[in-house]
């Protein structure tokens, strides 16, 4: 469900996507150091978002060095040093990287579930290197599991798993920081978690439907299938709108910073609702 959270590297200025490199680079390091380096495998476009979200919020500086990685052994590469943003995201992404293999495990049956059941061994391993987040791992692991019974059940409506993982995304944002910038961070990663559950759906909607695996778009999508897509993006364009909203009360230091993160909210979020779309006509073209 992770990986929609992404700059349009085509509209971003040269040093913009540079530094946006880096942060990954420095998120990818900083998982090894504050986890373990297999915990580097849990690394995701949505967690740079949060660690530059973090890093805007609590006005942290952003400080870059050179070197090397196992990825990239011959020749050292920019890449940001740890702040807490950094550190927290690290450790942030092993957990819900964990309770994701736990739901997939659940849904899946045969040798599927076999596979979720071998990753979650490792994964385990490094869920237990982040107990200093044992209390955000409550919350996580009583939303989902409140998300699991809606989708065991065949909720119909989009809406009420969205807004659950909206909740459990939002939780996870705030986490940690003060009351003011942990309000906004909670309320646009709320509409964020919102605007995934529903890219996610649209984007599995064919996957699903050979698969008879849960996707409340299936039960629309049999009344009138162009009607739901349109449905579905204008529910995505409100949360967009909800969330540059909230996004304009923050008060940047750093307009470097603020340049990467207009154009993940403004260009990247509706060049994936352009890729979503252009597969869902294709998707109802073949169903005609």
């Amino acid at each position: 469900m992770f990986g929609y959270i992404k700059p349009n590297r085509e509209e971003m200025k040269v040093k913009e996507y540079h530094a946006y490199q880096a942060i990954y680079c420095g998120l990818c390091k900083c998982m090894g150091k504050c986890v373990s380096c297999s915990a580097r495998f849990t690394l995701r476009y949505d967690f740079v978002f949060l660690a530059l979200l973090r890093t805007a919020l609590s006005k942290e500086k952003i400080t870059f060095n050179q070197g090397r990685c196992f990825a990239h052994p011959f020749k050292k590469r920019v890449f940001a040093l740890p702040n807490e943003a950094l550190r927290f995201c690290s450790k942030a992404s092993v957990l819900l990287s964990y309770y994701q293999l736990e739901d997939q495990q659940l849904d899946h049956k045969g040798l599927h579930k076999w596979k979720y059941k071998a990753l979650l061994i490792p994964a385990k391993r490094m869920l237990n290197k982040v107990n200093d987040l044992s209390i955000l791992e409550q919350d996580v692991a009583a939303q989902l599991q409140n998300l699991h019974q809606l989708e065991a059940a065949k909720e119909p409506s989009v809406d009420a798993p969205a807004e659950l993982f909206g909740q459990l995304l939002g939780e996870t944002a705030a986490f940690g920081l003060p009351t003011n910038e942990g309000r906004i961070a909670r309320e646009i990663c709320f509409h964020i978690g919102k605007w995934i559950y529903f890219a996610d759906a649209l984007d599995d909607l064919e996957k699903d439907r050979k698969t008879g695996n849960y996707n409340p778009l299936l039960t629309y999508d049999e009344k009138d299938p162009a009607k739901i897509t349109e449905y579905m993006f204008d529910a995505m364009a409100m949360e967009r709108k909800a969330i540059g909203n909230t996004y304009a009360l923050i008060d940047f230091e750093d307009k470097s910073l603020k340049a990467i993160l207009d154009n993940i909210l403004d260009e990247g979020l509706v060049l994936a609702e352009r890729k979503i779309q252009s597969k869902t006509e294709k998707y109802h073209a073949r169903s005609l």
